[in-house]
């Protein structure tokens, strides 16, 4: 069991897990890519999937569909990460940091 205090800190480390990180800027493109999409898309939102429509905006759909789901399961993901980070507490001596 690790004794160091929460306080005790190298200036380096980071406060969470370093996958809650990379799931955090993944998160962060995908946003910047569905407000793109979205945008370049404006008839996206009023088509029907089931009747016949142009290829593009039903291939559109399909990808806002899909990023928004990975949206959903990557916050799922980050809240399980949080979650078991915080039952173990955090591991000093693991310093994964790449460099």
């Amino acid at each position: 069991m690790n004794t160091v205090p929460t306080w005790v800190r190298a200036p380096y480390v980071l406060n969470e897990a370093p996958e809650i990180a990379s799931v955090d800027v993944l998160g962060s493109v995908l946003r910047i890519a569905l407000a793109v999409l979205r945008t370049s898309n404006p008839e996206v939102d009023g088509i029907d999937l089931r009747g016949g429509c142009a290829v593009r905006p039903r291939a559109a759909k399909n990808v806002i569909t899909h990023a928004e789901s990975l949206l959903a399961a990557l916050d799922c993901y980050r809240t399980a990460v949080l979650c078991e980070q915080r039952r173990s507490g955090p591991v000093f001596e693991d310093d994964d940091l790449p460099f």
